[in-house]
């Protein structure tokens, strides 16, 4: 949880615009959760994970993690679904 009196917090939009993330969103199309994973450097070098997800439920988060191992292994051709009528 973020602790409004430590002043190591950071608003996470401002990491990310650091690194230069940015997202294609066509017009009428609304970004409804977000799992964001972070490889923080510490200054003796040591390397920890963080992660934070919102507007995910723990299958939707689980999901997006196995379809971006997926991907970037190179085993799945379709990582996304449309959400059509034949769902």
């Amino acid at each position: 949880m973020t602790d409004p009196d430590d002043v190591n917090y950071q608003p996470l939009g401002q990491v990310l615009d650091g690194l230069g993330m940015q997202i294609h969103l066509e017009p009428g199309e609304l970004v409804a959760g977000a799992l964001v994973i972070v490889k923080v450097i510490g200054e003796d070098g040591s390397v920890r994970m963080w992660d934070k997800a919102e507007g995910l439920n723990w299958i939707e988060r689980d999901g997006v993690v196995l379809n971006l191992y997926a991907y970037a292994t190179g085993t799945a051709n379709v990582v996304a679904y449309g959400g059509g009528d034949d769902d």
